[in-house]
């Protein structure tokens, strides 16, 4: 199962229907962190990659089980 930080990124705002400023926001962050980040320009910080999978966990997001089932497609 492949992996991609950006990616996930992205999901997580779409999903929640979250701008970037909003995303940043809710998890003590910068838009332009949540920018360089979804863009792949950067390398996540390890307390960004806390931040984002924890807010996505507690807003009922659990990458694992979206992935497992899209791989079987």
């Amino acid at each position: 199962m492949d992996y991609n930080f950006a990616q996930d990124l992205k999901s997580i705002r779409e999903i929640l229907g979250l701008t970037q400023s909003e995303l940043a926001s809710k998890i003590g962050s910068e838009q332009v962190t949540i920018s360089r980040n979804e863009s792949g320009k950067v390398k996540p910080s390890t307390k960004l990659l806390e931040q984002v999978y924890e807010f996505a966990f507690k807003n009922n997001i659990k990458f694992n089980c979206l992935k497992e089932m899209l791989h079987k497609i």
